[in-house]
């Protein structure tokens, strides 16, 4: 069995070459192998060959890049069938017409179609492999987003700034995942994602895939999954490749309903400033990668109001938490916002207001567009004051008009003074369209409430480093900043203020 998160060449020609009928490894025809053992080694397409060195971890000093580029063995299409050859990709075909579907599930919205099909890797692609021992092979099927819109997925310096690499480990979770089923040549299918954004700022995606080959074991995964090596199409990273790793526990005999918790996850995200590596994991959204392909996502119709924020880069955390979104801002460009469920503001009175922008979302939390314009009635409860607009005087009240899906900016921050232990506050949103409920929490660095900043403080605050949004650990009374995470950010905070009284109500 492999170890997991290792690059090794798991299974040799002579497992695949049996169950080829185009000829003796056909799919892994041109694979880079270890010259020693004729192992063919796990390589992203394109990308080069990355090990985790001597002491078995990787992001370690010691990663090896090696020589060796990764061939195509697995392709994807954003069709609902093909014939024959495998086609060019979206943006090539004749016409170059995008798939557009409607952010949902099975049964509400549209689905991406896809095509499926091992390929010997020679370009241009001609007919799919036949794999006439490895019927309902398991394919694992992927969107990655593009949420800055910048035509790149993945960490990238081809879209000219440097300094967002923290908003673009976004686009290495998948926003939507699947498993299929290849009977022998090809396959096809459906990806529902709920993610998306209104006409005009729609968001688009890059389907990938990820399989393994060799034999089915009753005592490996219950046969539900080959043991041999990973198969993949590009992908923004290289990921862990170990089917521990990516299933977890043993999901039973195969199905797709056994296999719905399958995750692909970074083992090595790649750094473009490493001239060893460079962009060689960038999805491209120009159709010049053929192994995957793209679809476009429109959000559903507008259900309700919520609230979002511009990310900062550094406030990033992940996407079940903290989703980002593509909106527009107030000159109708597209721009990306963090839809809002919980914020935090620092007890420091007014020295840090907080803009959050009144937006119009669907039934799953993308931007949409409004067909009406409506008015909306704002309610800051708790520690919490509408700053801005204020045109009746009222800092607990205002009324907003919302002309279209735009939305519009609001200043909220806390109403007392600095260190006044004023703990959370509640902004409601209500209008014909329902009523949204955001928690505001307003921290202190008196976290233990004793009345004073002191050593207790600091422990408790360095006990939770690392905890995140979402996660048990994560508790926001001890999210000095507001970010998400509890780190050294908060540590220095508190300590900023050592010593200093906290009035305790």
């Amino acid at each position: 069995m492999r170890r997991a998160g290792l690059i090794l060449a798991l299974l040799g020609s002579t497992l695949l070459g049996s169950v080829c009928e185009s000829g003796p490894d056909s799919v892994l025809a041109g694979d880079p192998a270890d010259p020693v053992t004729g192992l063919v080694y796990e390589i992203v397409p394109g990308a080069p060959r990355i090990a985790a060195g001597p002491d078995g971890s990787f992001g370690t000093d010691d990663d090896q890049v090696g020589p060796e580029i990764g061939d195509i063995d697995l392709v994807i299409r954003s069709l609902a069938s093909f014939v024959g050859a495998i086609p060019p990709t979206a943006p090539r075909r004749a016409g170059g017409a995008i798939p557009t579907v409607v952010a949902g599930r099975l049964g509400v919205g549209t689905g991406i179609p896809f095509s499926l099909a091992l390929t010997d890797g020679v370009l241009p692609l001609g007919p799919p492999v036949v794999l006439d021992d490895l019927s309902d092979l398991p394919m694992l099927v992927l969107a990655y987003a593009d949420f800055d819109g910048d035509g790149y997925i993945g960490i990238t310096q081809l879209d000219g700034d440097a300094l967002d690499s923290d908003v673009e480990e976004a686009e290495l979770v998948p926003i939507a995942r699947r498993y299929a089923f290849l009977p022998q040549t090809t396959t096809s299918g459906e990806l529902f994602a709920q993610a998306g954004g209104p006409p005009g700022a729609e968001l688009d995606v890059v389907l990938s895939v990820v399989t393994w080959a060799g034999r089915r074991r009753p005592g490996f995964f219950s046969g539900a999954v080959p043991d041999g090596p990973a198969l993949m199409t590009r992908l923004p990273f290289h990921p862990l490749t170990s089917v521990l790793d990516t299933l977890g526990d043993d999901p039973g005999p195969a199905s797709a309903g056994s296999l719905v918790g399958a995750e692909v996850r970074p083992a090595f995200e790649p750094d473009p400033g490493d001239p060893a590596i460079g962009e060689a994991f960038t999805m491209l959204l120009d159709g010049s990668q053929p192994s995957t392909d793209r679809a476009r996502i429109r959000s559903s119709e507008f259900v309700r109001f919520g609230l979002a924020v511009t990310p900062k880069a550094d406030f990033f955390d992940d996407m079940p938490s903290r989703p980002l979104r593509p909106g527009f801002d107030d000159a109708g460009a597209r721009v990306l916002y963090e839809i809002l469920h919980q914020l935090s503001l620092p007890d420091d009175g007014s020295s840090s207001e907080a803009t959050v922008r009144v937006v119009p979302l669907d039934a799953f939390g993308n931007i949409a567009s409004l067909p009406i314009g409506e008015t909306v009635e704002l309610e800051a409860s708790g520690s919490l004051e509408i700053r801005w607009p204020d045109r009746d005087g009222d800092v607990q009240r205002e009324s907003l008009s919302i002309r279209d899906g735009r939305g519009a900016d609001i200043v909220i921050d806390d109403s007392g003074g600095a260190l006044d232990d004023a703990d959370w506050g509640r902004l409601t949103v209500t209008s014909p369209s329902g009523i949204y409920f955001l928690d505001v929490s307003i921290p202190d660095p008196d976290v233990d409430d004793s009345g004073l900043v002191d050593f207790g403080d600091l422990m408790l605050i360095g006990a939770l480093d690392g905890a995140r949004v979402g996660e048990a650990e994560y508790d926001s009374r001890f999210d000095l900043d507001g970010n998400g995470r509890l780190q050294d950010d908060d540590l220095d905070e508190a300590a900023s203020h050592l010593g200093a009284a906290v009035t305790i109500p």
